[in-house]
């Protein structure tokens, strides 16, 4: 009598072999199951079997500026009413910018979205673009139709010239004043406030936890500001300290 091993290695199947498992995606076989990824401009389905188009006029409301958005099969169409013209710029579509690109992945991730021209052609903003991240185009390495179809900003000597980041992007310096500059732009913060790490917040400064602004009394912050509630025998001075009556 031959008896089976009930130890028997089973076999693993692949399922990126059925064409019904990851239909418009890329499948990658692994052991007892698969992955399917998307291409640009598709997502997984409800069931996350295969990938379906992104409706890019629903998802991103005013992409046709002026013109009607027609959804096509991994991208999409602007149409333009009577009487206008489409305009060079065509890629109004704002993604992900990464301020870092390794070769196969991206990071330092920018806190807002912007458009593939501006992460791209403005002076130290981004070196990929996109989810997943696509590398910007740089000049001398045999891609200049593609930097000259996103980076318009390029002369033919492939210096750069200017955006204006604060006209394209507006709000992009939250609760400050953006300064467009020479290849880049700045946020400026009111009084009271102080850029954060990211270099385009303006968060409140707690200015009771510097020094002692009160003196003779008790600090307490508020948005943008600080109050002072003076001891018995002081009153608040013309600098908000906190100073003994006369």
């Amino acid at each position: 009598m031959v008896s089976m091993s009930k130890n028997k290695k089973e076999q693993d199947i692949d399922e990126c072999a059925d064409p019904i498992n990851c239909v418009n995606g890329f499948c990658v076989n692994t052991p007892g199951r698969y992955e399917c990824n998307c291409p640009p401009d598709f997502q997984l389905n409800p069931t996350g079997v295969g990938c379906v188009d992104i409706d890019e006029c629903q998802e991103l409301p005013g992409l046709c500026q002026g013109g009607n958005c027609i959804n096509t099969f991994g991208s999409f169409q602007c149409e333009c009413p009577h009487g206008y013209y489409l305009s060079e710029e065509t890629h109004m579509r704002k993604s992900f910018c990464y301020r870092s690109y390794n070769g196969t992945s991206c990071d330092n991730e920018l806190p807002f979205n912007v458009t593939k021209r501006m992460c791209c052609c403005t002076y130290n903003v981004g070196k990929a673009w996109n989810k997943p991240c696509e590398p910007c185009p740089t000049p001398g390495t045999g891609i200049l139709t593609r930097i000259l179809e996103y980076c318009k900003i390029f002369d033919l000597t492939f210096s750069f010239l200017d955006v204006n980041e604060c006209l394209e992007s507006p709000g992009i310096c939250s609760n400050g004043h953006c300064i467009n500059t020479d290849g880049s732009f700045r946020c400026e913060c009111p009084l009271g406030y102080n850029l954060d790490y990211t270099g385009v917040h303006c968060v409140d400064t707690d200015e009771c936890s510097i020094g002692n602004p009160c003196g003779n009394g008790t600090c307490s912050n508020v948005i943008g500001s600080f109050e002072c509630n003076c001891l018995d025998g002081f009153e608040p001075g013309p600098m908000m300290n906190c100073e003994g009556r006369l």
